[in-house]
């Protein structure tokens, strides 16, 4: 009976029927497409009304608290909508880091040429273990936060002796 009076229908839309008496309506509601990214992936779900949080539910996408939604899951949708999910996600690692050793270098009159120098002791780099927290968004690391250190080797400082200079 619509086409006749001039209505297309999508598939999507609603056709209710009111009945009153003998009297008969019609009421359409015309379906809009939201289009949600998660994942990597876009999927367009149709809607007559209803909430950001009810289109996730019709894509079948989960989310939790700490993801990150482009519109709150329950903002009122009215028309064609872009929705995305970024997953939020936390890894810690343990990293090992170089501590550079120090060098002592003292003048002496001991040693007679200029420019020599002799060294007692060399001196050899530590290492450190650095636990860190990263947080991730869709796989990209956007935050770094260091919560531990601990000293798995100390360096060794390296002593030298140079001619003393004159004044």
């Amino acid at each position: 009976v619509l086409p006749v009076f001039g209505y297309e229908l999508s598939e999507h839309d609603e056709v209710r029927k009111i009945i009153i008496g003998d009297e008969i309506n019609l009421s359409i509601k015309r379906a809009f497409p939201v289009n949600v990214t998660a994942d990597g992936k876009t999927e367009t779900v149709y809607m007559t009304e209803g909430t950001a949080r009810e289109a996730l539910k019709k894509a079948k996408v989960t989310y939790s608290d700490e993801d990150l939604l482009s519109i709150s899951p329950d903002e009122f949708l009215e028309g064609e909508t872009d929705l995305t999910v970024k997953r939020v996600t936390y890894s810690t690692d343990v990293l090992e880091e170089v501590i550079p050793f120090e060098i002592e270098q003292r003048q002496t009159p001991l040693i007679t040429r200029v420019g020599r120098v002799v060294t007692l002791q060399y001196g050899a780099n530590g290492t450190k273990e650095v636990t860190v927290e990263r947080r991730l968004i869709d796989g990209v690391e956007v935050e770094r936060t260091v919560i531990g250190t601990k000293v798995t080797k100390s360096p060794t400082t390296q002593f030298s002796l140079e001619k003393k200079k004159k004044g």
